[in-house]
């Protein structure tokens, strides 16, 4: 397996995903996304919109893994990683075009959040993996040596699509019971309503990464675990 990236994110949502599989077929995913508030409807309005879909343009995306320090850090943070084509063109309206689109971190988040159309990866959250575990990813993947990692950006109109590290990953029973674990606590403490179906932390558990919550919850699952044992 080829390694290879997705921004992901529902059309009419401001956050969404950006993953990386590596060549063993593992996800790595982070919360990330791209744009200004308001302006997600449109690709094509530049320093607004969001990076355009891979449907919408000519051509094919591809992240040149030789970052490198932007000229200005601010919002950008410390290493820019540009995406190819540059300019991006519209498949549809010829003419239309996007420029400087690439991946780096929201700096400014959660002061102005977005981007000018990159796509941004945003602050990490109760221990899940944020921008520098895909720092380290991307300089494992260039150093066996790849230079251009194939980029799709998906734009579901569903609200109940998921993203495919969701819909490819094996259950593992352990996982899953601490999930069940986790949701219980949650639910008890009137953290979250609903089924757990319908509730987005179950999602990632399914990837084998748990997201904690509180930190009430990580110390009773620690000690359920412990008495497990």
């Amino acid at each position: 397996m080829k390694p290879h990236a997705i921004f992901w994110k529902i059309r009419s949502e401001f956050e969404g995903f950006f993953g990386i599989q590596d060549e063993t077929g593992k996800w790595l995913v982070v919360r990330a996304a791209s744009g200004q508030k308001g302006f997600q409807a449109d690709f094509w309005r530049r320093g607004l919109s969001p990076i355009p879909s891979s449907a919408s343009i000519q051509g094919k995306y591809m992240i040149n893994l030789n970052g490198y320090p932007p000229g200005s850090p601010g919002a950008m943070g410390s290493i820019f990683y540009p995406i190819k084509p540059d300019p991006i063109e519209s498949k549809t309206y010829p003419g239309l075009i996007r420029t400087e689109i690439g991946l780096h971190y929201d700096e400014n988040w959660p002061k102005k959040p977005g981007s000018a159309g990159c796509a941004v990866v945003l602050p990490r959250k109760h221990g899940e993996p944020g921008w520098t575990a895909i720092k380290v990813k991307i300089k494992e993947i260039r150093e066996s040596g790849v230079s251009l990692l194939p980029l799709e950006v998906i734009y579901p109109t569903d609200v109940n699509a998921k993203p495919p590290w969701v819909e490819s990953a094996e259950p593992d029973e352990e996982e899953e019971h601490w999930a069940d674990k986790a949701f219980e606590f949650l639910t008890q403490e009137g953290i979250i309503t609903g089924s757990k179906e319908e509730f987005p932390f179950n999602t990632t558990m399914t990837t084998g990464r748990m997201y904690v919550i509180v930190e009430r919850m990580m110390k009773k699952l620690r000690e359920e675990m412990k008495n497990e044992q």
